[in-house]
């Protein structure tokens, strides 16, 4: 889901384990901050991801990226933070309410999730197979709220 490549030659993701993360990739051949993730090296991409926002080079992937590694080190807080940063940059992107969805959902804060999942459902971009996943995990969510 999240897109951050294992360290390893595998297809998988680093965060959140998915299998399809080469299905959706924003990722720059040429991007260091990716390269960092990629050799496990979550913390000097933070610091270097980070360092690209303060000298204005901030972009909806650089914040999403970051929203990602904040999750990586449990700060909820920050991913919250950046996601709304990214939606900021891009309101048309459903990857950061996707992201927020997930993670408010791993809180259990079922009704915020909906609503975040929601939100990416009806942007536009998203594949048929991405879109399945966000009502997949909306109906996850509807599964824990009463009055559903």
């Amino acid at each position: 889901m999240c897109q951050m490549p294992r360290p390893e030659a595998e297809a998988v993701c680093l965060i959140c384990l998915s299998k399809d993360f080469t299905s959706v990739s924003w990722a720059l051949p040429e991007d260091f901050g990716l390269r960092l993730i990629g050799e496990n090296r979550l913390d000097v991409a933070y610091a270097y991801l980070e360092e690209q926002v303060a000298r204005d080079r901030e972009t909806a992937a650089v914040t999403l990226r970051l929203a990602w590694l904040a999750y990586a080190f449990k700060d909820f807080r920050a991913v919250e933070t950046w996601c709304h940063e990214a939606t900021r940059l891009d309101e048309a992107w459903a990857e950061p309410h996707i992201l927020l969805g997930y993670v408010l959902q791993r809180a259990g804060r079922w009704e915020e999730a909906v609503e975040e999942y929601a939100i990416a459902g009806r942007r536009e971009g998203l594949s048929e197979e991405r879109r399945q996943r966000v009502l997949d995990l909306t109906v996850e969510c509807r599964t824990n709220i009463s009055e559903f």
